[in-house]
């Protein structure tokens, strides 16, 4: 078994019909690997960024971790799909890191502890063997919470 590289928290809330898996990071094939721990469903419409209230009552995990962390940092990062224009794909992934951060900020989280940045689609998944286009797309579009040193 690989050993941890840090005891930073890694997770992932994906849009629609994405999936959300919280993980610990190992190093391993291009750069990082996670170790899947649990997998949930967690809703943000798929053009928009106003989280439903199930992924709220989902989100409440991160927010535990972190208040448990203490004044370690937090990293809030969005990311979406490959297809649309670049300015608009930019906003949409910043929108949706920066609803995540609020959610975080309202249960009580230090907001100088969190760093938002949008990815757009310039950090994808790599796309599973048999994966449809339309599901490799939705599962693109999710925001990631890092918690810890390397944050």
């Amino acid at each position: 078994m690989k050993e941890p590289v840090s005891r930073r928290r890694i997770l992932r809330f994906g849009a629609g019909f994405g999936l959300v898996a919280l993980a610990t990071g190992y190093v391993g094939f291009s750069g990082i690997q996670y170790q899947q721990r649990k997998v949930r469903r967690w809703l943000i419409p798929f053009d928009g960024n106003e989280i439903a209230d199930q992924g709220k009552s989902m989100l409440q995990t991160a927010m535990d971790d972190a208040l448990m962390r203490g004044d370690q940092p937090v990293r809030v990062v969005g990311h979406t799909g490959t297809i649309g224009a670049p300015a608009a794909k930019r906003e949409q992934s910043e929108a949706r890191a920066e609803a995540v951060r609020d959610l975080l900020v309202q249960s009580g989280i230090d907001e100088r502890r969190i760093a938002v940045a949008a990815m757009s689609d310039q950090a994808p998944l790599p796309q599973q063997q048999g994966e449809s286009r339309r599901a490799y797309e939705r599962r693109l579009q999710r925001v990631e919470i890092l918690i810890g040193s390397g944050s």
